[in-house]
């Protein structure tokens, strides 16, 4: 290839001096020596320069000629004017014949400020002819002190003194160097000797391992391929690119892939534009067992050109004394790649792969809500979502061929395939592991909320039936059935976070279960930095000492557990000398104890829950509010005016770290009324008829900020 790009270059350099050539004249001689000069006369293309002036002048003379205006003379005076006429059109083609032969025997002296930039372009009416030959050994040379003229405009003529067997003229600009004429004429013999062909590869249609191979001239590959398609050969793959050959190249194929021939005949023919060059061949498979996952066996033709390349090397001759130095000519033997043809070849009399045996997965506990009835229903119910629910979900794509691999050979369906990778997902997730926070995460990130609410009513129905609360905190629970209302929540509150640089850097929230405590723990990665990780533990890994080493070889010099709300947000980690409070913060929470995002306040805030309508339904928002837009005494009621007013709003506030979750819920703490709401982001009246008729009543809580906020112009309400 680097050879090959060289050659391009120079092709391109000797372009500048090139403008015509002659053909390549070849004569066989009965003698090796010619008695007196024969005079030779080729054709050879004109300068275009040189021609287009002589077209324009003519066009002149034709115009010229045209425009002439007829004289009415008499019989007399008309003949008169025809005679005078043809004698001065003889008489100007003479003198043009005369001046044609000065300016081609006028020879032209090349000097100093011709060899510029004017030379090399197209403009130049002037140019060089030189007389080359070719020697036996396929290479060109100029032969000097040859004149050649020019007879006409593309008409040339030299005498030739002795015999040449192949020869052509070649026509430069004036600033050609003379090394370049030689090479200029090998690389156009060299040009005119490649044929452009092209490989087809054809399998009979009755028996795809016959294969014929067939190298053609590249105009005649659609006319081969129906003669192929007459004998049987109708399948098969495209045909190849446009390759370079010459006349008499040797053409060697090769196998490569999972693809060999069975026939012993030599994988070698010769190249010829006037005959058939092609070879027939048996192919067969290298290894049945391998491309296992593939219904065919892939394999791909390799085409070769094969041949010598003569180089002539200096050497030494050590026959004589004298150590003359001679020429000896080396040949090289060379080995070109072509092109690669993709094939196949089908699979016969497989042995169906047996069906893997599985081993069955069995769920021991019962009464959590993510059971094979669930995985079931969400494989049911998942669409091509589910490969990405994959990823996320940590099902390694080892585990995910296999899946699919399973199914294609048991003849499965896409639902067993996605209940195998939920099953999958289930079995390596540890007891302690909050299961449904985690599939309700992943199925969010798909973009199936509908999926997290089915997911959230069943493990409601289940609490109700149990008396226990398996739905943790941050998750959207949509309440629906009246008979959970009571259900109780039975585990503490703690922060969940991993690999943060400190605990207080935490903001996530889930309720524990039952049987779990909180804890936190400080680990040293393996490049040498400090970590924290918080989150719930059973209570009975917390009460055995921590190992040294946890997932990852990541040393663990600190983990302790504790058994209140929110207890570990210092945990194995600096105390928070700050004053200021943590508080919940959400925007459209469906109640205030779904909201799982704590934030910090300023200590200059309290913690603030108030009611809204969103979408035309109830929803909280929960936040950091200032004191001052808080009222300062407490105030256990304060709801509203009117029975309507304090059953539907609420909007209240706390002081205490995360309190906010207790607010608007029925429990008696202690609180104050929140008086200046801040901005609302998304402000809408629930129904702008309604609140039209009852704008003299933005004075009671219930419209201002409830039920009217736009038309009673409460949006922006208080500093934020």
């Amino acid at each position: 290839m680097g050879r090959s790009r060289h050659r391009q270059t120079n092709n391109r350099e000797y372009e500048v001096y090139y403008i015509k050539s002659s053909p390549i004249i070849k004569l066989s001689w009965e003698g090796a020596d010619i008695v007196k000069p024969i005079t030779v006369t080729i054709p050879c293309p004109p300068n275009p320069a040189k021609a287009r002036k002589i077209a324009q002048m003519r066009k002149m003379k034709e115009d010229k000629m045209k425009q002439a205006r007829p004289v009415i003379v008499t019989y007399d005076e008309e003949q008169e004017k025809k005679r005078l006429l043809e004698e001065k059109k003889k008489k100007y083609q003479q003198q043009q014949e005369e001046a044609m032969n000065e300016l081609e025997e006028k020879k032209f002296v090349q000097t100093k400020w011709y060899m510029g930039d004017y030379a090399h372009t197209d403009d130049d009416e002037n140019d060089l002819l030189y007389l080359l030959t070719q020697s036996s050994n396929g290479k060109w040379s100029v032969l000097e002190n040859i004149h050649i003229h020019q007879i006409k405009l593309d008409l040339l003529q030299f005498d030739m003194t002795k015999p040449l067997d192949s020869f052509m003229v070649l026509r430069t600009r004036m600033n050609t160097p003379d090394d370049t004429v030689a090479l200029m004429a090998n690389i156009i013999s060299e040009f005119l000797s490649q044929r452009f062909a092209q490989v087809l590869v054809k399998q009979r249609s009755d028996d795809p391992y016959d294969t014929l191979i067939s190298v053609v001239p590249a105009n005649k590959a659609v006319k081969t391929s129906k003669e192929m398609a007459a004998k049987g050969y109708i399948e098969g793959p495209d045909p190849s690119p446009v390759i370079n050959l010459n006349e008499g190249d040797h053409i060697e194929i090769a196998f490569r892939g999972n693809i060999c021939d069975t026939t012993n005949r030599p994988p070698l023919f010769v190249y010829n534009s006037n005959i058939i060059s092609e070879l027939e061949v048996y192919l067969s498979e290298v290894d049945k067992y391998l491309q296992k996952n593939f219904r065919v066996y892939r394999g791909k033709i390799q085409i070769y050109r094969c041949y010598c390349d003569v180089k002539e090397k200096k050497a030494k001759r050590q026959m004589s004394v004298s150590d003359d130095i001679g020429q000896t000519a080396i040949t090289e033997k060379i080995k070109q790649h072509l092109c690669d043809i993709p094939i196949n070849i089908p699979k016969y009399n497989l042995e169906s792969s047996p069906v893997p045996v599985k081993a069955p997965v069995t769920i021991v506990n019962d009464s959590d809500p993510i059971n094979e009835n669930l995985m079931r229903y969400l494989a049911v119910e998942m669409g091509e979502e589910w490969r990405r629910l994959a990823q996320i979900l940590n099902v390694s794509r080892a585990r995910m061929q296999a899946i699919l691999r399973n199914i294609q050979i048991s003849d499965g369906t896409e639902e067993d395939a996605r209940y195998e990778m939920l099953m999958s997902w289930l079995k390596k997730m540890p007891k302690a592991v909050d299961k449904v926070s985690t599939l309700n995460g992943a199925l969010m990130r798909c973009g199936r909320d509908d999926l997290t609410e089915e997911i959230q009513k069943r493990c409601l129905v289940l609490a109700s039936i149990l008396g226990q609360q398996y739905v943790r905190a941050g998750k959207q629970i949509i309440d629906q059935h009246e008979d959970v209302d009571n259900v109780k929540y039975c585990g503490i509150l703690c922060y969940q976070c991993d690999l943060l640089p400190h605990q207080r850097d935490c903001d996530r929230i889930v309720e524990c279960g039952s049987n779990e405590e909180c804890y936190g723990s400080r680990l040293i990665s393996d490049d040498g930095l400090t970590k924290f990780r918080s989150g719930c533990r059973d209570k009975s890994v917390c009460t055995v000492r921590a190992p040294i080493f946890g997932k990852r070889a990541e040393l663990i010099p600190c983990s302790q557990c504790c058994n209140t709300s929110y207890c570990n947000l210092e945990t194995c980690d600096n105390h928070i000398t700050s004053n200021s409070k943590r508080c919940l913060s959400c925007k459209y929470a469906l109640t205030p104890e779904d909201c799982n995002l704590s934030i910090q306040c300023n200590t200059d805030e309290v913690c603030y829950t108030q009611a809204i309508i969103h979408n035309q339904e109830k929803r909280y928002r929960l936040g950091c509010a200032h004191k001052n837009q808080c009222a300062a005494r407490f105030d256990p009621v304060s709801g509203g005016v009117g029975r309507r007013a304090a059953s539907d709003y609420c909007g209240q506030c706390c002081d205490g770290s995360n309190c906010n979750r207790e607010l608007c819920t029925g429990k008696n703490i202690p609180h104050s009324k929140l008086t200046m709401p801040p901005p609302l982001s998304f402000c809408r009246d629930n129904s702008s008829s309604a609140c039209a008729a009852h704008v003299n009543e933005c004075s009671q809580d219930y419209y201002k900020y409830y039920q009217c906020p736009y038309t009673c112009k409460t949006c922006g309400a208080g500093p934020i």
